[in-house]
Parts: C-alpha cells; structure tokens; sequence
C-alpha cells in the first residue's frame, strides 16, 4: 500500500537593448542586494531560528514576498517603454521584456529588482530597475502533517495558531488496538516564518491554552505537526515517483531513489540535498554529491528516519532556494496524496 504524506517540514531561510539612452544620462546609486546563506558542497547547513517570539512576531517583521496572482509593475529608469504592469503566473514566474522568464515568487521586490537588474546588463548599460506590487494576493498560510485538511488557506483577521489548526479541521486521529488515539505530535510540530523556525509551543497553545504562544500566524507561514507513529523518508523532485515510503533497518540514498523509480534525465545529481532532523532542533541541510557515488568515487549515503532527499533540477544557489523549492512540492504531495487516499 502506497504510504501516506503525513510528515512534512517547514523549515527555515530566502531567494531572486543595446542601451538607447545616452552618455549624459547618470542613473541614481544602485542598492547592493542582500547576501543569503549559500549552500557548500560536503558541508551542513543549519536552518536560522528566531531569537524569541518577540522577534518573530515585532514590529517591522514582516517582509513581502511575492506570490501567484500577484500584479508588478516594473520599470527601467530612462527607458519608459519598458515600464510594464504583469502578473506573476501560476509558476511562480513572470515574463518581461529582453529577459523572457524570470522566477518571481518566494522573492522580496527587492531581491526581484537586482536579479532584473543583472539580467538587464546584457542589453543596456547601468539598467535601474523598480518593482512595485501593485495588487496582491490574499495573505495565505499553509498547514501540513497530521490534520485533516492540510493545505492552503487564507488569513482572515486575526488569525491565530489554534484557528490554522481548527482551519485544517482538527489534528488528525486514528485506531489501535480498537482505542481512538490522536496521530499528531505536538512536542516536535513546528512553524517557519521567513525561512526561520519560529520558538512557539504547540504544546502550551493547543493543549495549555497558553495565549503567549498562540501566536497570530503571518502571510507565508508554514506550520508542519509530523506523526506520532510513522517512520518514512521522502525522495522529491526529479525522480519518477516521487513519494514518502516507510523502511525498517537501513536504507541508503541510492536505495531510496530507487524506491521512487530512479533519477529523470533532467536531475542534477551533483547539487542534491538531504533535509535532516525535521523533528529536532537540529534542523539542516546536507549537500550531496550523487555523480560521485554513481561513479564510485564516494560512499553512498545512509538516511535517518524523517530525511528528505531532493533531486532538483538546476543548481540551488542558497538555502533559501533549496527550502522553497521542498515545501512547494511538500506541499502538492501531501495535498494529491490527502485528496486521493485520505489522511
């Protein structure tokens, strides 16, 4: 029997003519954009965390990130038919003039206005480019693991931890030994907020009743109560079945792939990741270098309980790259795999 998606992360980190004006033309100072964490080969990356709830949830927090159904209106400095009104497509990207498709969600204006800008150079000298949103989308979050509706939903209000709970109708409960027992486990369930874990309980909010940490859930937030009971792993991204399945006693990277039906021809072996520790406080990433194993220049690699691996299809620049890229597809697994064969 096909195992069921009932684990998930939300785990933490961010991502993004020949000139026809002339020489006199001086373009204002370019902002330098922000460095994210990068991704190294053979090394660890830890997942951030906030600080406190007071700086997860202060003032000045909140930083836009565009999204699906989004409207930009974007323009060049001194070249006005480039200044255009698009729509982020249902991809995630949208289509602008000289550059063709660029990925646009899960970026800030900002990080969107440097990537246009350094793709611009190609066709114009000193390109200056503003991004504004001019329509957005309605605030969502998404909820995964042991409820039973995991999903996207919007944010209506005041939206707090226990209402995204009572949203995806209650955690999730089944039978053992004849006795109804509840599937999910509040100890390790967790929630990220601007690619950080955030140090709420779930605990002290669901069970406790503790209004400090029944927290207002923010546009973009990602909430995951894993299960109680199960033991899988995931294999996503460009294999042929990409699934969880559950193991007993060891089971090794190339076995796992294996499993989900073996690398597509458009997989980037050499940039694949394992996400570690889901249920831990020790959350990171683990680049792998598959062609090597293949090639039996380096060991295969031995998979814990809770990993995912994802085989991606281009390289990750970032951990911000990498940690969009695997709750997006979390995400439509565990929503297929719910609509299709229950929770």
């Amino acid at each position: 029997m096909r195992p069921k998606m009932n684990w998930i992360l939300l785990f933490a980190i961010g991502v993004i003519c020949a000139s026809s004006s002339s020489a006199s033309e001086v373009p204002p100072e370019k902002p330098q954009p922000v460095a994210e964490a990068t991704l190294q080969p053979g090394a660890a990356a830890a997942i951030p965390r906030w600080e406190s709830l007071e700086a997860a949830t202060g003032p000045g927090a909140v930083e836009y990130r565009i999204a699906a159904g989004d409207t930009l209106d974007i323009m060049v400095f001194g070249h006005p038919d480039m200044r255009k009104e698009i729509p982020v497509r249902p991809d995630g990207k949208i289509s602008y003039r000289l550059v063709g498709d660029v990925e646009a969600e899960g970026l800030t204006p900002e990080r969107l206005r440097a990537q246009l800008e350094e793709d611009l150079l190609r066709y114009m000298r000193y390109p200056q480019v503003d991004v504004i949103v001019k329509k957005a989308r309605e605030a969502r979050f998404t909820i995964l693991g042991k409820v039973v509706r995991p999903g996207l939903y919007p944010i209506e209000g005041g939206t707090t931890l226990l209402d995204a709970v009572a949203m995806g109708q209650g955690l999730s409960s089944g039978q053992y030994e004849g006795s109804t027992i509840e599937l999910a486990d509040l100890k390790n369930a967790f929630m990220m907020r601007r690619e950080k874990v955030v140090p709420v309980s779930f605990e002290l909010a669901i069970r406790g009743g503790d209004p400090y940490h029944n927290i207002a859930v923010e546009d973009g937030d990602y909430i995951y109560i894993p299960s109680a009971l199960e033991q899988e792993v995931y294999v996503l991204g460009e294999v042929f079945d990409p699934r969880a399945f559950g193991f007993r006693g060891r089971v090794t990277l190339l076995q796992a792939v294996a499993e989900a039906g073996g690398f597509r021809s458009t997989a980037r072996l050499r940039d694949v990741v394992v996400l570690r520790g889901l249920t831990t406080d020790d959350r990171h990433l683990i680049p792998v270098d598959v062609k090597e194993i293949v090639q039996g220049k380096a060991d295969d690699m031995e998979l814990q309980v809770g990993d995912v691996v994802y085989v991606p299809r281009s390289r990750l620049a970032d951990l911000g790259d990498a940690t969009r890229d695997i709750l997006s597809l979390l995400l439509t697994y565990q929503s297929v795999d719910n609509l299709f064969f229950g929770n």
